[in-house]
């Protein structure tokens, strides 16, 4: 998918002139191995690594990316914990490692009616992309998904509310809906932080084709919450979680979902894929993405949340699915 293409895709309009804007941001990569300590690892679990980076900027809107989609040409979007949106092209070398980014694009979330997201609203938490080119994109604590059809500047234009899941309003403020993923039949899988669910594990729905959403429950690892989800092409889900050790360590698990088991009632617990603990290069992972790499190999990114903290970084690491 080119960068004008995308563009079309993921835009909105605007009335505020803060909202109205795609502004270039300076972006700066520095590689990261998987394993800092043995630089020749290079698996972990059913996954080998392709390269990461470590992805800093000067620019203070810069930080908190929570949500993550990679298109088939290599572009990077994310949405933020503030209420921005970042558009990059992914730098990959003749091995197909990922070693820098470039072509950096930021602005502000939009909201239905054109004007940008205000500070009770901005939490963006996950970004699903749909095969008509609109975006999905979950928020917490004002919880909500809100679809972003396509336009010249990205998230800015026309905006409308997704009728949510029954119970979104049950949520706490700060355990909303993490993990958004767009299966391949159509449907869309939802599963929330911070509320068990009737039959134990996460509160969870899946949105049928219909619009109507249906209950289930996702269980994580002990100690573990969901923290981002992707679809596969073959139909299956990729659930991220993460677990806090301390304020500043974690770690991380990733599952696989079967797809015909994401239906109502159903209590899904994912096969473990990898687990990320030290000694790898770890952070607050919150974004899952996939995309086709260039042989037919399943290429799955992981992006890091760094809070907006000088202590915290944000890595973005890639990796191969091996079936």
């Amino acid at each position: 998918m080119g960068r004008a293409l995308l563009a079309a895709l993921l835009a909105v309009c605007a009335g505020a002139a803060d909202s109205a804007r795609a502004e270039p941001v300076t972006l700066t990569a520095r590689p990261v191995a998987l394993n800092p300590r043995d630089p020749t690892q290079a698996t972990v679990g059913f996954l080998t690594y392709r390269g990461g980076i470590e992805i800093a900027s000067p620019d203070s809107r810069f930080g908190g990316l929570s949500g993550l989609v990679v298109t088939p040409s290599g572009d990077l979007i994310s949405v933020s914990d503030r209420g921005f949106w970042l558009i990059a092209r992914l730098v990959l070398d003749e091995r197909g490692y990922l070693v820098g980014i470039t072509d950096g694009e930021m602005g502000r979330l939009g909201g239905p009616g054109g004007l940008p997201v205000g500070r009770r609203q901005q939490d963006a938490e996950d970004i699903a992309l749909l095969p008509d080119g609109t975006a999905i994109v979950s928020f917490e604590h004002d919880h909500r998904l809100w679809r972003y059809y396509p336009s010249a500047i990205p998230f800015q234009g026309q905006v409308e509310p997704v009728p949510p899941p029954p119970g979104i309003d049950r949520l706490p403020a700060n355990g909303g809906i993490e993990a958004l993923a767009a299966l391949s039949d159509g449907r869309i899988l939802a599963v929330v932080e911070g509320l068990s669910a009737p039959t134990g594990g996460r509160l969870g729905w899946v949105r049928l084709p219909s619009g109507a959403w249906e209950e289930l429950s996702y269980v994580p690892a002990p100690d573990f919450l969901p923290s981002g989800g992707a679809g596969l092409a073959n139909g299956d889900a990729l659930v991220l979680e993460r677990r806090f050790i301390d304020p500043f360590t974690y770690e991380a698990r990733l599952t696989r979902v079967p797809g015909p088991e994401i239906k109502a009632g159903a209590r899904l617990s994912g096969r473990e894929l990898a687990r990320l603990s030290r000694p790898l290069s770890l952070d607050n992972f919150e974004g899952v993405a996939v995309r086709p790499g260039p042989t037919g190999e399943t290429l799955v990114y992981i992006i890091s949340d760094d809070n907006y903290l000088p202590i915290q970084r944000t890595l973005l690491l890639q990796f191969v699915l091996r079936e």
